[in-house]
Protein backbone atom coordinates (compact mmCIF):
# COMPACT_ATOMS: atom_id res chain seq x y z
CA UNK A 1 0.00 0.00 0.00
CA UNK A 2 2.28 2.31 1.10
CA UNK A 3 4.75 1.56 -2.05
CA UNK A 4 1.23 2.23 -4.53
CA UNK A 5 0.82 5.72 -2.49
CA UNK A 6 4.52 6.54 -3.27
CA UNK A 7 4.16 5.86 -6.87
CA UNK A 8 1.19 8.33 -7.15
CA UNK A 9 2.55 10.87 -5.87
CA UNK A 10 5.68 10.50 -7.54
CA UNK A 11 3.95 10.74 -10.39
CA UNK A 12 1.59 13.64 -9.35
CA UNK A 13 4.88 15.68 -8.08
CA UNK A 14 6.92 15.06 -10.72
CA UNK A 15 6.73 17.31 -13.27
CA UNK A 16 8.23 17.75 -16.56
CA UNK A 17 11.41 20.56 -16.91
CA UNK A 18 10.00 23.09 -18.91
CA UNK A 19 12.87 23.29 -21.36
CA UNK A 20 11.44 20.41 -22.72
CA UNK A 21 8.17 20.91 -23.25
CA UNK A 22 9.31 24.17 -25.16
CA UNK A 23 11.73 21.98 -27.24
CA UNK A 24 9.15 19.59 -27.95
CA UNK A 25 6.17 22.53 -28.95
CA UNK A 26 9.15 23.92 -30.70
CA UNK A 27 10.14 21.44 -32.83
CA UNK A 28 6.49 20.34 -33.46
CA UNK A 29 5.65 23.63 -34.78
CA UNK A 30 9.44 23.73 -37.06
CA UNK A 31 7.88 20.56 -38.37
CA UNK A 32 3.99 21.75 -39.24
CA UNK A 33 5.76 24.96 -40.76
CA UNK A 34 8.05 22.64 -42.86
CA UNK A 35 5.59 19.90 -43.82
CA UNK A 36 3.85 21.24 -46.86
CA UNK A 37 7.64 22.22 -48.96
CA UNK A 38 8.02 18.72 -48.48
CA UNK A 39 4.77 17.42 -49.67
CA UNK A 40 4.69 19.83 -52.72
CA UNK A 41 6.58 17.78 -54.94
CA UNK A 42 4.31 14.69 -54.92
CA UNK A 43 0.77 16.84 -53.92
CA UNK A 44 1.15 20.18 -56.13
CA UNK A 45 -1.50 22.70 -55.27
CA UNK A 46 -3.53 20.02 -53.30
CA UNK A 47 -0.79 19.76 -50.81
CA UNK A 48 -3.04 21.52 -47.77
CA UNK A 49 -4.90 18.27 -47.82
CA UNK A 50 -2.59 16.11 -46.28
CA UNK A 51 -0.58 18.76 -44.33
CA UNK A 52 -3.61 19.73 -43.08
CA UNK A 53 -4.38 16.23 -42.08
CA UNK A 54 -1.04 15.62 -40.53
CA UNK A 55 -1.13 18.96 -37.93
CA UNK A 56 -4.77 18.15 -36.78
CA UNK A 57 -3.02 14.57 -36.09
CA UNK A 58 0.50 16.37 -34.58
CA UNK A 59 -1.66 18.92 -32.72
CA UNK A 60 -3.95 16.62 -31.53
CA UNK A 61 -1.02 14.18 -29.80
CA UNK A 62 0.55 16.92 -28.12
CA UNK A 63 -3.40 17.97 -26.58
CA UNK A 64 -3.72 14.71 -25.34
CA UNK A 65 0.33 14.45 -23.88
CA UNK A 66 -0.50 18.02 -22.28
CA UNK A 67 -3.79 16.45 -20.53
CA UNK A 68 -2.58 12.97 -19.22
CA UNK A 69 0.56 14.70 -17.71
CA UNK A 70 -1.04 15.08 -14.59
CA UNK A 71 -4.00 12.31 -14.28
CA UNK A 72 -5.10 13.57 -10.40
CA UNK A 73 -7.21 16.45 -10.68
CA UNK A 74 -10.99 17.16 -11.04
CA UNK A 75 -11.38 17.08 -14.71
CA UNK A 76 -13.57 14.54 -16.40
CA UNK A 77 -10.56 12.58 -17.98
CA UNK A 78 -8.56 12.24 -14.74
CA UNK A 79 -8.42 9.18 -12.26
CA UNK A 80 -11.14 9.56 -9.18
CA UNK A 81 -8.92 8.58 -6.52
CA UNK A 82 -11.77 10.13 -4.25
CA UNK A 83 -13.67 7.06 -4.80
CA UNK A 84 -10.10 5.15 -3.98
CA UNK A 85 -9.95 7.24 -0.91
CA UNK A 86 -13.61 6.41 0.49
CA UNK A 87 -12.95 2.39 -0.24
CA UNK A 88 -9.08 2.60 1.28
CA UNK A 89 -11.12 4.72 4.12
CA UNK A 90 -13.00 1.63 4.82
CA UNK A 91 -11.27 -0.96 4.56
CA UNK A 92 -8.85 0.86 7.27
CA UNK A 93 -11.86 1.16 9.13
CA UNK A 94 -13.14 -2.91 9.25
CA UNK A 95 -8.84 -3.92 10.21
CA UNK A 96 -9.22 -1.67 13.11
CA UNK A 97 -12.91 -2.28 14.30
CA UNK A 98 -13.75 1.00 15.39
CA UNK A 99 -16.84 0.80 13.77
CA UNK A 100 -20.19 -1.54 14.85
CA UNK A 101 -20.39 -4.20 12.13
CA UNK A 102 -24.19 -3.04 12.01
CA UNK A 103 -23.45 0.23 11.15
CA UNK A 104 -22.28 0.97 8.02
CA UNK A 105 -19.22 3.52 8.57
CA UNK A 106 -19.01 6.79 7.79
CA UNK A 107 -16.03 7.43 5.39
CA UNK A 108 -15.67 10.69 6.80
CA UNK A 109 -14.77 9.96 9.80
CA UNK A 110 -11.47 8.28 8.35
CA UNK A 111 -10.25 10.99 6.16
CA UNK A 112 -7.49 12.63 6.96
CA UNK A 113 -5.55 15.66 5.47
CA UNK A 114 -2.10 14.28 4.09
CA UNK A 115 -0.61 17.71 4.43
CA UNK A 116 -1.07 18.37 8.29
CA UNK A 117 1.86 18.11 10.21
CA UNK A 118 -0.16 16.61 13.57
CA UNK A 119 -2.70 14.02 12.24
CA UNK A 120 -2.55 11.02 14.37
CA UNK A 121 -3.54 7.53 14.19
CA UNK A 122 -4.89 7.72 17.66
CA UNK A 123 -7.19 11.25 16.72
CA UNK A 124 -8.74 9.08 13.63
CA UNK A 125 -9.69 6.34 16.26
CA UNK A 126 -11.05 8.06 19.19
CA UNK A 127 -13.12 10.08 16.50
CA UNK A 128 -14.37 7.41 14.65
CA UNK A 129 -15.27 5.66 17.83
CA UNK A 130 -17.13 8.77 19.24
Amino acid sequence: FVSSFNGIDKIRTSAIPLPYVQLVNTLLMLYLFLIPFALVPQWGYATCVPSTIVSLAMLGINAVAKEIQDPYGDDVNDIPLHKFEDSIALDTGMELHVFDSKAFPNPNLFLVDINQKDYQLSAIVSRAAA
